[in-house]
């Protein structure tokens, strides 16, 4: 008789587990997701789209003596693309331009995406740097480029890092690490963007930390997110870009196929689990008692 009510205990505690992860898993689903990407993104501000072969530059205001430093830097969105960096002086980029013969000095021969040094000018005259995309598996990708003669030492700060974006509670907090590099002048700010299409970002706000709260959204909205640091020469180009949405609640108004969990809901199964078995025990004892009972008459 034990033997048969430690079994019909197990069974009991077997269906209630069996609801509970039911009730958990559909639980889960309704959470609210973030959902990371990774994949290279456009520049920010200060930076250009470039086609293959197009090609932008930064010149001095007017005429400069010898002697005279100019620092420049590039970076491309996309890591398979090397950029051209060339110094010339004005009678050259003239040529450069109308696609006729021109000298230069080569700074970057096309071989890196990411590179900077510091021109010395070597004679007085206008000078420029030209950076030119020759390639591009793409066919185009954007670059940020900087260069100057008065700001030595300092360009603009380099991608921000780790952004991230959590999606619960009615917001959407996003955090982020500073960039690996603030170009030798100090991190002032950061700007955020937005959109409700991926890759379409406005700028949204602007923070001095490295998290910001988004208050202004709405419930099975996907809002999408890039980041760039600021400093005193200029602005980084975007970080990677991630998404977050929030779902509406579930309520037996809007979705009475799928009411929310109540304890009654969750005792309920037990109860009438707990109750059956006790009837299906009476019934079995009564049964071998009375088997008994007519053994013992016979």
């Amino acid at each position: 008789m034990r033997k048969d009510i430690r079994y019909s205990t197990y069974l009991v505690f077997i269906l209630f587990i069996g609801l509970l992860q039911s009730h958990i898993a559909r639980d889960t689903l309704d959470k609210p997701q973030a959902i990371a990407s990774t994949h290279p993104v456009p520049a920010a501000s200060s930076s250009i789209w470039f086609d293959t072969g197009d090609s932008n530059s930064i010149n001095t205001e007017g005429v400069v003596p010898g002697g005279i430093p100019f620092q420049w830097t590039f970076c491309a969105a996309e890591p398979t693309d090397g950029i051209i960096c060339e110094a010339m002086d004005s009678a050259n980029y003239i040529n450069f331009t109308s696609q006729q013969k021109y000298e230069s000095t080569s700074l970057s021969s096309g071989n890196h995406y990411q590179d900077s040094g510091t021109f010395t000018i070597p004679y007085s005259a206008q000078w420029y740097i030209v950076f030119t995309l020759p390639s591009s598996a793409p066919s185009n990708t954007t670059i940020i480029y900087y260069a100057s003669i008065t700001n030595i030492g300092a360009w603009p700060p380099f991608q921000v890092q780790t952004l991230t974006a959590d999606a619960s509670s009615g917001r959407i907090a996003l955090s982020w690490t500073a960039p690996s590099n603030n170009g030798g002048s100090p991190i002032t700010a950061y700007n955020v963007y937005r959109s409700t299409s991926s890759g379409q970002e406005t700028k949204l706000s602007f923070v001095t930390g490295t998290s910001y709260s988004d208050d202004s959204v709405s419930n099975d909205t996907n809002y999408y997110y890039k980041v760039t640091a600021n400093n005193s020469i200029g602005e980084s180009w975007f970080s990677t870009e991630v998404s977050g949405i929030i779902k509406s609640p579930t309520s037996n108004s809007n979705n009475p196929s799928n009411p929310p969990a109540t304890i009654l809901e969750w005792l309920l199964p037990v109860v009438i689990a707990v109750v059956v078995g006790l009837v299906m025990m009476g019934i079995y004892l009564r049964f071998r008692k009375s088997k008994k009972r007519w053994t013992a008459t016979d």
